[in-house]
C-alpha cells in the first residue's frame, strides 16, 4: 500500500512520500494515464479527478475517468478518488469524495463519502 501521509519531523525520505494522482491534469498536459496508475500503482496516495474540457464534474467532457478510477482501484487502490471542478466564478472546490468498498470489482461498491 502507497503511504497515506507524512507525519514525521525532519525532511521526508522518498520512500516514505505518496503521490497525488491528478486525471484531469496528467490528461490535458498529454500524459498517458494509463501507464502512470500502473507504473507508479504502489506510490499513489491520492486520486483527484474533473472533465475535461474545463475542469468540469465527471461525464461533461470526454475523458474517460470511470475507466482510469477502476483502473486505479484494480491495482489494489483503497483509498479516496476526489473530484474538483471549476464554479461559475472559475474558483476551484472540492464537489465529492468516493471510496471504493473492500473487494468490490470494477464499478461495482462505491460510495460517497
Amino acid at each position: 500500500m502507497p503511504p497515506r501521509a507524512w507525519a514525521g519531523k525532519g525532511p521526508a525520505r522518498p520512500e516514505e512520500a505518496g503521490l497525488l494522482a491528478d486525471f484531469y491534469h496528467l490528461a490535458v498536459n498529454g500524459d498517458d494515464v494509463p501507464a502512470i496508475i500502473e507504473r507508479h500503482a504502489d506510490r499513489i496516495a491520492h486520486v483527484q479527478i474533473a472533465d475535461a474540457p474545463g475542469r468540469g464534474a465527471p461525464g461533461s467532457g470526454g475523458l474517460p475517468l470511470r475507466r482510469w478510477i477502476d483502473a486505479r482501484y484494480a491495482t489494489g487502490y483503497d483509498g479516496h478518488v476526489v473530484r474538483h471542478g471549476a464554479t461559475a466564478t472559475g474558483a476551484a472546490r472540492s464537489a465529492r469524495s468516493e471510496r471504493r468498498e473492500p473487494n468490490a470489482g470494477p464499478g461495482q461498491g462505491r460510495r460517497a463519502v
